[in-house]
């Protein structure tokens, strides 16, 4: 019922509506058509006058008369809505006259439109030709300024009267004015000029027309119906007014009702509306928190980026979070060091002391909000300070500051490391709303994203002070470019290296920088960084490459490039790092030059000079040329290093190797071979002429007088030549052969010269040596090398716990025999192959201990080996890397093992054979001197020697029972060795009574047949397990290497196999 009731009410309003406004339509039809024609007619008036009389006048002035015809259409509409049935006295229709007369008005109104524009059009070309007459005038010739006169005047008169003008006059002075502008720099302007006056011209006739248009249509005709037809509007008008009064009472009774329904019902609506403003309110709030979240964020973001400091971008946060959340102080407190307590706070808002006190908040359960949102790593919200137990014992603090309510939130970093919290103070109980929340929880990703960054670019700064503060102190060049070469960074090394300091090499190219030259072929170097860039590889020079620096000083470098990587890994740059080298490489000239060259007299050692000697074989062999050798051996030079020391040698050898190369020219070679033994290598030199260089040589040692301490001394040489030629086999044997040769100029009188021949019957038992020398190396391949060994104990007991064995060498011939080691050992010596052979004993030996040790014997009894060594072995470079390799290849101790070395040999090598002495003991083995005695000044190089063993040359114990002189010998290196505190041992001991008189004289250890025979290696085992003697055993022995040692005692040198044991009850075989 109610929706028709509603119904009803609409009709009867729509109803009442309709007839109060044919009502009033009727009474305002006559008003309004009146009113309409006279307007009409007053602007059809003035429109004519304007237009006919007026052409000057302003368009402004045509817009007001257009707006009034605008204005009678809305009458028009409003008149045929209501005249569509309505008829004039005579019958004829009021709806078509109105349609004519707007159809009338429409006409006039579209033809004013265009007059308008083509007027406005008119007047602006008019008013640019004004202008651009009045400024061409000062600037071109007479003939034209009267052109320009002539057409101004025309162009008025066109202004004030158009229909006057004439088309071919103007068209006249527009060619004669183009006529004068030839050539003239106003060409183009009066072009332009000409252009528009044209324009000008071709517009009036479209005027002329619009007026026209404008003045035909003749309004007063029509409107004088048009107010006869609506007379009769006013009768009828009177009549619809009093119907539409009746219709409004009865609307309005009806209405009252209905809107007593519809009040009741628009109260519920005005609440629902009035909830929804609250929600849009809200909304609207949000939004603009957002924003200014939005802007905190920003500005912070901001100056983060710019690089403000840490604590004015929180300070900055702070504000931002007070202005989101109403009456709030926020604050921002950072996690100490060990993460125990909050320091550091920072709250622009809070007050002083507040603030203050709570500096060094513990982060613990109850610690406030701060401190428990750090101990929990979750937010905490205390909505009233006074009834949480979280602020129990901050209350009376909170207080005194107004202080009602504090909402934390940790700051956590990426890896869940605590930077501390951020929180917010209220004034006022209250509790975060999830606004708040989600404003502190932004806030706090924002505040840890600070802090994070701040941290990382402190470490980054602390990492790159790091890295320059390496670059200044490291000892290389440092020099970084970018990916076109040119200069960013130098270190001090590559500012002292180069010559220039960072600011003057910045920009340059590395080219400039950098001035490299080839060592070898003295070409410039450059530096491969375009390589390094393009490839993305390293590139590295030599250390054949010269760094010149600015004052010309070289210095040898070893330089590498590298490509510097962006983080996306595309190449930003290289870096080049080089090295000064020159120390170094002076240091490996000088050890290149000291491997290659006797330390004595600076000839090419005998290892350089055998290298020389293979290539000078090689070319023989090929037929293409021939060469010769000398092999020289000094005559009476003993005379002097017995006489004078060893010193006195040493000069002399140095002397005559200085007056010996200045004999030796060009692209021969002369080298010390050994002691007093000296080579000369002579290129593509036949034998004829090597003899006459010979003989040359010969007179200059003859010659040669040297005077040392007011004696003067003469010597001689015994020189061996030989032809290299395409029959020569290897080295060994031609240096064999030239031996010999050298000794049958001995044998034949010494100071002479002997030319190796191929029949030679003075050479046929030096040959011999030859052959027994060429067997070491296949004795070591077929293992046709044997092992035997003496003892050695104590002189007072036979305790087992302190004896050692010395080892002694045999070699196998092919027939099954023992060869003396008199027939090989002085020959390898001398040919150079005797190191072979040590090495071999080496081997061997440690691995019997090994199996001795394996076997549980040996060690438990305290007793070792030991291993003489050979002059050769001392100038072997590796011999230390070998016996360090063995001894972990067989993992025994190095306790075990004692080295000798003759006295001859340490004090020819005497700086090799301290420093092997030295490293070998430094890593456990011990030393024995042997043969002490023989040479005259054995005790001033004693102290120089650290040997743990002095071994008594056994010729003095042979004679000491008959030679008093031999016994006071023995004794007196007794005594040196012990005020050294070095252990004396004497070798060949033979009976009881010599054992006797070497215990009364205090010897510590003896050694020989009287106190057992020599035996096989392998038998040691079961001697030693058994605890019985040895037999008789071999009696050709050769003290190889092998001595074992008591636990108290220390090693004893080496001794050298070059020399031959003396003939001891050691070794009868060799006496």
């Amino acid at each position: 019922m109610g929706k028709h009731f509603a119904a009803i009410v609409v009709l009867l309003v729509a109803v009442g509506w309709l007839f109060q406004q044919g009502s009033s339509t009727y009474r305002s039809v006559h008003n309004d058509l009146r009113q309409t024609i006279a307007d009409l007619s007053q602007v059809d008036a003035a429109l004519k006058a304007d237009v006919l009389t007026s052409r000057g006048a302003s368009i402004g002035h045509f817009d007001a008369l257009n707006a009034s015809m605008n204005a009678t259409f809305i009458h028009f509409d409003q008149l045929s809505s209501l005249s569509r049935w309505i008829t004039g006295p005579d019958g004829e229709s009021i709806h078509q006259l109105l349609l004519e007369t707007r159809d009338v008005v429409q006409l006039r109104e579209q033809s004013l439109e265009r007059f308008k524009s083509e007027l406005a059009l008119y007047r602006n070309s008019l008013h640019y030709v004004t202008h651009l007459i009045s400024q061409l005038a000062p600037t071109v010739g007479t003939d034209t300024v009267v052109q320009l006169s002539a057409l101004s005047n025309m162009v008025l008169t066109l202004d004030s009267s158009p229909e006057s003008y004439r088309r071919a006059d103007v068209s006249a002075v527009l060619d004669k004015l183009q006529q004068a502008a030839k050539g003239s720099p106003s060409k183009s302007r009066i072009t332009v000029l000409v252009k528009h006056v044209r324009l000008l011209v071709d517009t009036l006739p479209g005027i002329n027309q619009s007026i026209g248009r404008l003045v035909a249509p003749d309004l007063s005709q029509q409107l004088r119906r048009l107010q006869s037809a609506y007379a009769l509007v006013s009768d009828r008008t009177h009549r619809y007014s009093e119907l539409s009064r009746f219709a409004i009472l009865a609307i309005a009774v009806v209405l009252l009702g209905y809107l007593t329904v519809v009040f009741r019902r628009s109260r519920r609506g005005v609440i629902e509306i009035q909830s929804a403003n609250l929600r849009l309110k809200e909304e609207i709030a949000n939004r603009r928190r957002s924003d200014s979240m939005m802007a905190n964020q920003n500005m912070v973001l901001t100056k983060l980026v710019r690089g403000d400091a840490l604590e004015h971008v929180l300070a900055s946060l702070c504000l931002g979070v007070e202005t989101l959340i109403e009456d709030s102080m926020g604050s921002v407190s950072l996690a100490s060091d060990d993460g125990r307590s909050l320091v550091n706070g920072i709250g622009p808002s809070l007050p002083p002391d507040y603030a203050a006190a709570m500096q060094g908040l513990l982060v613990a359960e109850g610690s406030g909000s701060c401190g428990t949102a750090a101990c929990r790593m979750e937010p905490v919200y205390v909505e009233d300070i006074a009834v949480d137990p979280l602020w129990a014992d901050f209350l009376d603090l909170a207080r005194e500051h107004n202080i009602h309510a504090c909402w934390a939130i940790p700051l956590i970093s990426h890896s869940g490391a605590l930077f501390g919290t951020i929180a917010v103070s209220l004034r006022h109980p209250a509790a975060p709303t999830d606004s708040d929340k989600r404003i502190l929880q932004s806030a706090s990703s924002l505040a840890s994203l600070a802090i994070e960054r701040r941290r990382a670019e402190q470490d980054l700064f602390e990492e790159k002070e790091r890295a320059e503060v390496t670059l200044h102190s490291i000892g290389d060049g440092v020099v970084t470019t970018d990916r076109d070469g040119t200069v960013e960074y130098m270190n001090p090394v590559a500012e002292a290296l180069t010559g220039l300091s960072l600011d003057k090499a910045r920009g340059r190219n590395l080219s400039q920088v950098l001035v490299l030259r080839d060592e070898v072929s003295g070409e410039d170097v450059s530096l491969p960084v375009e390589n390094c860039i393009r490839d993305e590889i390293i590139s590295s020079l030599s250390g054949n490459t010269l760094l010149i620096g600015r004052d010309g000083q070289e210095f040898y470098i070893e330089q590498s490039v590298s490509p510097i990587r962006h983080r996306d890994g595309s190449i930003g740059g290289a870096v080049a790092v080089f090295s000064d080298i020159s120390e170094s490489r002076a240091l490996t000239k000088k050890i290149a030059f000291q491997a290659s060259h006797d330390s004595l007299t600076g000839l090419v050692n005998r290892r350089e000079f055998e290298d020389r000697l293979d290539k000078a074989i090689v070319s023989a062999r090929s037929g293409l040329s021939t060469h010769a050798l000398c092999y020289l051996d000094l005559d009476n030079f003993k005379i002097v290093n017995d006489s004078c020391g060893h010193a006195a040698g040493d000069a002399l050898l140095k002397e005559l190797a200085q007056k010996l190369g200045q004999r030796v020219y060009d692209h021969n070679v002369l080298g010390r071979l050994g002691g007093d033994e000296f080579g000369v290598l002579m290129l593509d030199c036949a034998i004829a002429k090597a003899n006459i260089f010979a003989e040359d040589l010969l007179t200059a040692v003859r010659e040669f007088r040297f005077s040392y301490n007011s004696s003067i001394f003469e010597v001689g040489v015994s020189i061996g030549l030989i032809e290299i030629a395409e029959g020569t086999v290897d080295r060994l044997e031609l240096m064999a052969l030239a031996d010999v040769a050298c000794y049958a100029a001995k044998d034949a009188g010494r100071n002479r010269i002997h030319l190796h021949q191929q029949e030679d019957d003075e050479l046929k038992p030096r040959l011999q040596e030859i052959t027994w020398a060429s067997q070491i190396d296949r004795c070591i391949k077929e293992n046709r090398f044997k092992l035997y060994c003496q003892k050695i104990r104590p002189a007072f007991n036979d305790d087992r716990e302190h004896i050692h064995y010395e080892v002694l060498l045999r070699m196998v011939n092919d027939d099954g025999t023992l060869v003396l080691p008199e027939a090989f050992i002085p020959a390898s010596e001398r040919y150079g192959v005797m190191s072979h052979a040590d090495r071999w004993v080496i081997s061997a030996t440690f691995a019997e201990i090994a199996r001795l040790d394996a076997a549980g014997v040996g060690e438990d009894l305290g007793f070792g080996l030991s291993i003489n060594l050979s002059g050769n072995s001392l100038s072997d470079d590796g011999l230390l890397t070998f016996v360090r390799s063995e001894l972990a290849r067989h993992a025994i101790s190095p306790e075990r093992v004692c080295f000798e070395i003759t006295e001859t040999a340490a004090i020819t090598h005497l700086e090799l054979a301290t420093d092997i002495i030295r490293e070998l003991r430094r890593i456990g083995c011990q030393f024995a001197l042997d043969d002490f005695g023989s040479g005259l000044s054995s005790f001033s190089y004693l102290k120089q020697l650290p040997v743990d063993y002095l071994k008594i040359d056994g010729s003095f114990v042979l004679e000491m029972i008959n030679s008093d002189v031999d016994a006071a010998m023995v004794s007196a290196i007794n005594e040196v060795g012990h005020a050294m505190g070095i252990a004396t041992v004497a070798e060949s001991v033979e009976d009881a009574t010599t054992l006797d008189r070497l215990r009364g004289i205090g010897v510590d250890l003896v050694q020989g047949y009287h106190i057992e025979r020599p035996f096989p290696l392998d038998q040691l085992k079961q001697r030693v397990g058994d605890g019985g003697s040895a037999p008789l055993g071999d009696p050709l022995d050769r003290d190889v290497a092998l001595a074992s040692m008591s636990p108290s005692a220390t090693v004893a040198e080496p001794s050298s196999s070059a020399n031959v044991q003396s003939s001891t009850p050691d070794d009868k075989s060799h006496r």
